[in-house]
């Protein structure tokens, strides 16, 4: 089965930039975007409006079908060799996309799908995707950039390493070079030694990535502070920032509590999010295949 590019429509601006960035990722891939919109609507008839369940419905439609029709348009024209599916489907948004996310690469949401606060809260779409999808998913906030570097948090844990993988994969394709930044906090007896320590860890974690990825320029960065607002900051000049979890249904690690909502918020870029158990597939981009 054929990978796709996934990205939910809903018709805000925000899923819009999510269709321009997905559609660029689906042209460096060399795969289909699959745009789908999921309406819910009530089970019972509304007699006060005069209207019936199958009236609601066939409304619905379409004004789904003219979303996804929108969304081709704007597809197609960020990138206009791209093959470009659309489904429209009745049901809950997040158990919809949960489900089109088997046959996907990648997840692809504008900042402003993921709730109504607009941040990844228990219950949202954005959250069912990350802790439940099997494809990694990507937060679009404002108008998606092709500069910067890509930017990856890494802390020693397994689970970074599948984070490393993805974030050296985007690099790659996009010709970006990559940011690894490791923080450490507390207050260490010889703050020296372990920034030294922290460096060394970070050398040897990169050192098969370096190897499996030549083309791939690394600055490895190590920081004392904080994951979040560290992130938050280097990613001021970066295309996408990647971080990781480490999977079954709990988002810890790089993604604990406020740096989730810090990253999700405030992130200046698009925002990739990796669980460990999550099977990623490394693509390597061949001559001719970025469109102009």
């Amino acid at each position: 089965m054929t990978e796709t590019v996934l990205v939910g429509v809903d018709g805000t601006a925000s899923s819009l930039d999510a269709v321009r960035w997905g559609a660029r990722e689906a042209a460096r891939r060399q795969v289909p975007l699959r745009l789908v919109h999921a309406y819910w609507v009530p089970g019972h008839d509304f007699p006060e409006l005069e209207l019936t369940d199958e009236d609601v419905r066939a409304e619905m439609r379409r004004f789904g079908s003219d979303l996804l029709t929108r969304a081709t348009r704007v597809a197609v024209e960020t990138e206009r060799a791209l093959l470009v599916e659309t489904e429209l489907r009745a049901g809950d948004p997040r158990v919809v996309l949960l489900d089109e996310c088997r046959r996907a690469g990648l997840a692809v949401l504008g900042s402003r799908q993921l709730s109504a606060a607009g941040g990844l809260l228990v219950g949202s779409i954005g959250l069912t995707l990350a802790i439940q999808g099997r494809c990694p998913l990507v937060v679009v906030r404002g108008v998606p950039v092709d500069r910067g570097p890509v930017l990856v948090g890494s802390d020693g844990s397994p689970s970074a390493e599948v984070a490393l993988g993805f974030a050296f994969a985007e690099a790659d394709l996009t010709g970006a070079t990559l940011t690894v930044v490791r923080t450490w906090d507390g207050i260490p007896t010889d703050a020296a030694t372990r920034h030294e320590l922290e460096r060394r860890s970070l050398d040897e974690q990169l050192s098969p990535w370096r190897e499996r990825f030549p083309g791939v320029t690394v600055d490895p960065v190590v920081v004392r502070g904080k994951p979040g607002p560290v992130l938050v900051e280097y990613g001021r000049h970066a295309r996408l920032v990647v971080v990781g979890s480490r999977g079954h249904g709990e988002v810890t690690g790089l993604l604990l509590g406020s740096t989730s909502q810090r990253l999700a918020r405030r992130s200046p870029c698009p925002l990739a999010i990796v669980r460990a158990d999550m099977h990623v597939n490394v693509v390597r981009e061949s001559p001719g295949c970025r469109s102009g």
